[in-house]
């Protein structure tokens, strides 16, 4: 359990205070599995989505029992392998945001659509003689 980003941590510190660092720092390390996730992107993603949604931490054991189903280890190498299309912390934060907002923050009912009788915008795409 120990970090590779002391740096991160200061700055996290100095930026959002102690109180902000120890719920990241138990978020991961309480979590099973999670405890060796103390990488830079893990760190700052669970940081940002504390930051961005701070009611959820608010649930106490639920937060940490959600972590529980997530492995940030594979989260790192997912994002890892996409970090041409988008920076490691922002694809993680947004990939814990993915499942921890259906827990935490669920949609509400779906709405009903009204099917419209007008041609779809793509079927005159497939038949350009018929947007003539």
């Amino acid at each position: 359990m120990r970090t590779k980003s002391p740096n991160i941590m200061r700055r996290i510190l100095e930026q959002h205070g102690e109180g902000h660092l120890i719920i990241v720092l138990r978020t991961i390390v309480e979590s099973s599995g999670n405890e060796s996730a103390l990488a830079a992107a893990a760190v700052l993603s669970v940081s940002d989505l504390v930051l961005a949604h701070p009611k959820w931490p608010e649930h106490g054991l639920a937060w940490i029992e959600a972590f529980d189903a997530i492995d940030l280890l594979d989260l790192t190498r997912k994002a890892r392998a996409n970090r041409k299309a988008a920076p490691k912390r922002a694809a993680m934060a947004a990939m814990l945001y993915e499942r921890l907002s259906l827990i935490f923050d669920p949609p509400s009912k779906p709405r009903k659509f009204k099917h419209s009788r007008a041609t779809p915008r793509y079927a005159l795409l497939k038949h350009p003689a018929a947007a003539v």
